[in-house]
């Protein structure tokens, strides 16, 4: 059998074209098998601070991270965040994601809170859903907002009270110091996000509840009642 000249640069082109073909799939494989991670999309209403680079956690560990954010246009804006986990850990069906914060005014982080049925494993470029919780920082800055209005209500009832201005101030100063506190609560608890949470709440309507008893009755706080029995430098007349 004769082979035409175009008859082998045929069977080259196709011989080369098989070569590339199995090269690029074999490099796609191993790609895939050296990889360590899987890939994931997680969608949210808000962007939160959240961007390349942002950290994936379960129970304060680091077990990935986002890849990249895109925006998802509609009726209304969203987005959706590839992100890449630890193949170690098995993601399933049911685990939920918050946008939380390291502590007050830390960067956004991806908090996985794993799934309580461990029934169906996700896939592959599955999609979990986030949900942003209330932003610590602005939960601070509306206890610190209060503490001013309250700062303010000390410095106008300060200058008609006269010698209680000290007593004001401590209370002031008794006030910043349960901030401080508070603050101090949020660094060391970041795992127990959700009580974290619920004592801002309940010490920003204790402040609330000040801040309306004091604006409705001041001299209630401010008032001192007089000492007991006569002034020492009294004298009894004859």
């Amino acid at each position: 059998m004769k082979f035409e000249r175009h008859d082998i640069f045929t069977g080259l082109f196709v011989l080369v074209g098989t070569v590339f073909g199995l090269s690029v799939l074999l490099f796609i494989a191993g790609y895939n098998l050296l990889d360590d991670r899987t890939e994931y999309w997680v969608r949210f209403e808000k962007l939160a601070g959240v961007k390349k680079g942002t950290a994936i956690k379960i129970k304060n560990f680091t077990i990935g991270e986002v890849k990249d954010v895109l925006p998802i246009y509609g009726s209304d804006l969203q987005f959706k965040a590839r992100v890449l986990i630890n193949k170690e850990f098995k993601i399933y069906q049911g685990t939920k994601v918050n946008i939380t914060n390291q502590n007050v005014i830390g960067d956004a982080v991806l908090d996985i809170l794993p799934s309580l049925s461990k029934k169906y494993v996700l896939k592959r470029d599955d999609t979990l859903f986030a949900t942003n919780i209330v932003n610590l920082e602005q939960m601070v800055t509306q206890i610190s907002n209060l503490v001013g209005t309250i700062n303010r209500l000390v410095e106008t009832f300060a200058t008609l009270a006269g010698d209680n201005k000290n007593d004001v101030k401590m209370l002031l100063t008794n006030l910043n110091g349960s901030i401080a506190k508070v603050n101090g609560l949020l660094d060391s608890s970041q795992g127990e996000i959700v009580a974290i949470m619920r004592n801002i709440r309940s010490t920003s309507g204790t402040l609330d509840k000040f801040t309306k008893e004091l604006a409705e009755n001041p001299w209630k706080v401010l008032d001192k009642r007089p000492s007991s029995g006569p002034p020492a430098d009294s004298a009894a007349l004859p």
